[in-house]
C-alpha cells in the first residue's frame, strides 16, 4: 500500500489521534478524494478537499478516465461527505488496460476517499465535575470487492474515539471503536464511559474507502474495484444513566459544532425529552488516551 496515499489516514486512525487544538479548531469536518496511477498522485477532474467549522457537512467528489486507443484506458471515481456524526465514503475503479510504471512491486492504481469530523460536547443537569456514565451507539455497515488479473484488494475502516476529561486535562475515561480493514459489515456497537458533567468531552472519527491495484513493473493489467460505505458510519443513539441506575436518552447536551447528530433527529422514546443544544466556549484540550470500553450490540 503506497504510503502517500494513505499518510493522512492513518495519522488521523492511529491510536492516539487525539491532539491538541486550537480554540478556532476544536470541531471541524472534512472530506477528501484522491487517487494514484503509477506512482503518481492523479488530477481528478471535479477533485476538492474540503473542510468546515461543523456546522456545515462537507462533500468531496472527484473523476479520472482514460479514452479508449491508448495504452491505459478506464475509470476513477471517489465520493465522501462528512458531517458531525454521520461520515460517508466510496471509492471505485475499473481498468480496462494498463501498463504498470517503472516501479518496482507497488500499488499502480489506487482510490482512496475519506470522510473525519472532530467536535467537542458537555453534559448538563448536575453539579459540576459530578462522574456520570454514559453509552454512545454507533452503526457502520458497507460493502467492497475487487478483482485483477494481477493483484487487487478493496476495504474501508471507521475509527471512532471518545474521550471524557476532567479537570487540569487529566483522561477521565476513553473508548474506541477501531473497525480495522473490512470487506464486508453490518454492525452495530456501543461504547461505554465515565465522564464528568459541565467538563469537555472529545469525539473523533475517520472513515476511509480504498481500492487498489498492484502489478510488477511493466505488465500489463486488468481490474476492477468498489469500497462502499456511504452515509453508512453515524452516532446513532446517546444515553446517560440515571439515579436510577437506568440509562435514559433524555440528555442535556451541547455541543461546540452546533451540528445536528443523527440522534438528535430520531423519533423520541417514549418518556424522554428532546435533546437541549447549546454552544461552548471555544477551547482546546491536550488529551493523553487510555484504554476504553466497546461492546458489540448486533452485526
Amino acid at each position: 500500500m503506497r504510503a502517500s496515499l494513505l499518510a493522512a489516514a492513518a495519522c488521523i486512525a492511529a491510536a492516539g489521534a487525539l491532539l491538541p487544538t486550537t480554540a478556532a479548531a476544536s470541531f471541524y469536518s472534512s472530506a477528501e478524494v484522491r487517487a494514484e496511477a503509477g506512482g503518481v498522485v492523479l488530477d481528478l477532474r471535479n477533485g476538492q478537499s474540503n473542510s468546515g467549522d461543523g456546522r456545515v457537512p462537507q462533500f468531496a467528489h472527484g473523476e479520472k478516465s482514460w479514452p479508449a486507443g491508448g495504452i491505459n484506458t478506464g475509470s476513477f471515481v471517489a465520493d465522501s461527505r462528512a458531517a458531525v456524526g454521520s461520515l460517508s465514503a466510496s471509492a471505485s475503479l475499473d481498468i480496462t488496460r494498463a501498463l504498470s510504471g517503472v516501479f518496482q512491486v507497488a500499488p499502480d492504481a489506487e482510490v482512496l476517499s475519506q470522510a473525519s469530523f472532530r467536535d467537542e460536547w458537555t453534559v448538563g443537569g448536575q453539579p459540576l465535575d459530578t462522574i456520570g456514565r454514559m453509552r454512545i451507539t454507533t452503526h457502520f455497515d458497507g460493502s467492497a470487492s475487487s478483482s485483477s488479473t494481477v493483484f487487487s484488494d478493496a476495504w474501508g475502516r471507521y475509527d471512532l474515539d471518545v474521550t471524557s476529561l476532567e479537570a487540569f486535562n487529566n483522561v477521565l475515561d476513553s473508548a474506541a471503536y477501531n473497525s480495522q480493514r473490512q470487506q464486508s459489515i453490518d454492525q452495530t456497537a456501543t461504547l461505554e464511559f465515565d465522564f464528568r458533567y459541565g467538563r469537555p468531552i472529545l469525539l473523533n472519527a475517520l472513515l476511509v474507502a480504498v481500492v487498489q491495484v498492484e502489478a510488477p513493473t511493466s505488465t500489463f493489467f486488468s481490474g476492477s474495484g468498489e469500497a462502499a460505505f456511504g452515509n453508512t458510519a453515524s452516532i446513532t443513539k446517546l444515553e446517560v444513566r440515571g439515579a436510577d441506575g437506568v440509562f435514559t436518552t433524555q440528555v442535556d447536551l451541547q455541543t461546540l459544532s452546533g451540528g445536528i447528530y443523527p440522534f438528535m433527529t430520531a423519533v423520541p422514546e417514549p418518556g424522554t425529552a428532546v435533546l437541549m443544544l447549546g454552544g461552548l466556549a471555544a477551547g482546546g484540550w491536550v488529551a493523553r488516551r487510555r484504554c476504553g470500553h466497546i461492546g458489540v450490540a448486533g452485526g
